[in-house]
């Protein structure tokens, strides 16, 4: 009945080694072989087969589990238990243990596909007899002579075939190693004057240039005195910040504006008439407004999505166009030297 999962256990299971050491062992291979035919070493391996049994048993919940490891960590202490059996009562026991771990493979095999429960081994016996037993009528035993042995060989045989592989040499290589350049040592003296050894106090630091932040708050803060000079009133926060072609911008500009916010320069403030908040020019606080306490510093964080974007541009529509126009890599290496050269003026 057990005979399509004892196929299945087979590449795992090792067959029992029943003779002793034979001519040219070691003394130390032939003591153990005297160890394992010892009564009280074979009891104890009677024992620790039992025990695996009951562990079987205990666990077979576990052993069902489909992508567990216990099913394959079992028959591997089932095959280091069966390398020291030496007699026939172990060997018996031995067979008990593999006949419960095929029925744990059964039950494993059952949950690989839904609906296939009531498969059973024979079944899978009456199959292999339909197709390669000569003049199979649903017999239950079929002569081992009726049976196509070789036709069966064929079909299966080409899951133990070594896989192609090419060849990385097919003859001697005709062309010569590379020969490896002999190194020639130069004179002494050769190399140039050193540097003058400075230690790190001496060395003094470069100054970068302006980032694209510092160039954008220089653009921002002119664009908000242009516009209340034009316009007589200040501008809005999101007129201030919208880029209407660009989300990525729209978030450097508020960046931008967090740093004016910051240094004092800009302020924001609830409108008069409506709830927009607007941004107002302000005299950047000396050190003793800070001292006084005339100056207070103030922080918060706000998230800024894609769907806090697409409203802005409905807030933005009827203000008219924003105040930072839309910057192309070009342009903004044009502005960089821009602001190098007015800095350099000033």
């Amino acid at each position: 009945r057990k005979a399509v999962v004892w196929l299945a256990l087979a590449p795992f299971c090792c067959p029992p080694a029943m003779s002793d050491a034979g001519a040219g062992a070691t003394e130390a291979e032939v003591e153990h072989e005297k160890h394992l035919h010892r009564a009280d070493t074979r009891r104890v391996m009677r024992n620790k087969y039992r025990k695996l049994q009951r562990q079987v048993l205990a666990n077979k919940d576990q052993i069902t589990q489909l992508g567990g490891t216990e099913l394959a960590q079992y028959i591997e202490d089932a095959n280091n238990l069966n390398k020291n059996v030496r007699h026939l009562r172990e060997q018996a026991v031995d067979s008990e243990l593999m006949v419960l771990l095929s029925d744990q493979t059964l039950a494993l095999v059952n949950k690989l596909k839904p609906g296939t429960s009531n498969v059973q081994p024979r079944d899978c016996l009456a199959g292999l007899k339909r197709k390669y037993a000569r003049g199979y009528g649903g017999e239950e035993c079929v002569e081992p002579s009726d049976f196509d042995w070789v036709a069966f060989g064929n079909a299966v045989g080409r899951y133990w075939r070594h896989a192609p592989a090419q060849g990385c040499m097919l003859g001697p290589l005709d062309v010569a190693p590379k020969q490896k350049k002999a190194r020639q040592a130069g004179p002494r003296g050769a190399r140039g004057p050193l540097a003058e050894l400075a230690t790190a106090d001496m060395v003094t630091e470069q100054e970068e240039g302006p980032t694209d932040t510092d160039r954008n708050m220089q653009t921002m803060s002119k664009a908000c005195k242009r516009f209340m000079k034009d316009e007589a009133r200040c501008p809005s926060l999101p007129l201030t910040v919208n880029n209407p072609d660009s989300f990525a911008q729209t978030v450097e500009n508020m960046f931008a504006l967090s740093f004016l916010v910051r240094d004092g320069n800009i302020g924001l403030h609830d409108g008069d008439e409506s709830d927009a908040i607007m941004v107002q020019r302000h005299k950047k606080p000396s050190e003793e407004d800070w001292k006084e306490g005339t100056a207070e510093a103030t922080q918060f964080a706000v998230s800024f999505t894609m769907a806090d974007w697409r409203a802005m541009q409905k807030a933005a529509r009827d203000e008219g166009p924003p105040l930072m126009a839309h910057r192309d890599p070009a342009e903004v290496d044009a502005a960089g030297r821009l602001l190098e050269h007015e800095e350099e003026d000033e």
